[in-house]
């Protein structure tokens, strides 16, 4: 406003009269407006691309999980803000207005259900948030209550994807990637008295072949504790269940090392500049990529 208003005409031939471009007050109660659909936009953007490696929430946002999520936000923000344009519609002095507001929202609209089908495109989206503990099948059933047919496609979509780990996964795998842990000495009597791993292992090989797999998944979907509503770190639950669910924490591992935008690869790429300079020219790609895991492990303070 300042500006427009210190604005002369300058005295020169042909020279552009920028006051037939100034903004008026209807112009600037449209772009109030705007920024009031806008910023919920921004805001989920801005921290999904941010990092979450701070102590506890490593797997708080920035995820696969992120992607449906905040796609069904968006949504939600377009309706109400349709919602809002339209109640004024009755009115004869705000019909062009409110036109003009409908055509924005709908393009957005167009968007979003473009991206939407996408994600059918790959079971993982599902995956993510079926395979967070405060979330599972139940954030689709209060969703998407409206769209029966979206939750069954979600459920079979999840399945085929947790059938297909169990054909490549096998159980003694999980099983033997939690005795890696370092364990206190035992005496004999201590290693006696306990249960024997390898019992355990042949019982798992033996229920795997009776449909063990689909019993644990049964069990999982069913046991929905809404104390997990509020869990910052899915990875921390399934570090503590693992046993409980080998397969599903496998999947669950795998799935949440995926980020939901390109974000902090750009980031890494951008580091990778730095590291192979002209005097660095012959650095190799292994060589490369273990300088930048070291790098992003120290920063994480995951080794010293």
């Amino acid at each position: 406003m300042l500006y427009q208003n210190q604005w002369r005409l300058p005295n020169q031939q042909n020279a552009y009269d920028l006051r037939q471009d100034f903004l008026d007050e209807t112009d600037w109660e449209n772009l109030v407006r705007w920024q009031k659909i806008l910023t919920p936009f921004r805001e989920l953007c801005v921290q999904e691309e941010g990092r979450a490696q701070e102590a506890g929430r490593e797997g708080q946002y920035g995820t696969l999980q992120s992607a449906i999520g905040g796609m069904n936000f968006m949504y939600d923000v377009l309706k109400n803000a349709q919602k809002e344009v339209n109640k004024d519609s009755n009115d004869p002095e705000q019909i062009e207005l409110t036109e003009y507001y409908n055509s924005g929202i709908n393009a957005a609209w167009l968007k979003l259900e473009k991206y939407f089908a996408l994600t059918d495109r790959s079971p993982l989206y599902v995956a993510a948030i079926v395979l967070h503990p405060g979330r599972r099948f139940e954030y689709f059933e209060e969703k998407w209550e409206k769209h029966p047919s979206w939750i069954k496609k979600a459920r079979e979509s999840f399945k085929n994807l947790f059938h297909s780990y169990c054909n490549n996964v096998s159980i003694a795998d999980s099983i033997d990637e939690l005795e890696i842990q370092p364990k206190e000495p035992k005496s004999a009597y201590q290693a006696y008295n306990e249960v024997s791993l390898n019992y355990l292992d042949r019982k798992r090989r033996k229920q795997k072949g009776k449909g063990r797999e689909s019993l644990d998944l049964d069990i999982y979907s069913k046991s929905f504790d809404r104390r997990l509503i509020g869990m910052k770190d899915p990875l921390t639950w399934w570090r503590q269940h693992e046993g409980d669910y080998p397969i599903l924490a496998r999947m669950a591992y795998d799935i949440f090392s995926i980020p939901g935008m390109s974000t902090e690869v750009e980031r890494i790429f951008s580091a990778a500049k730095k590291l192979v300079t002209d005097e660095r020219n012959c650095l190799g790609p292994e060589i490369v990529e273990a300088c930048e895991c070291q790098r992003h492990w120290l920063k994480a303070d995951l080794i010293e």
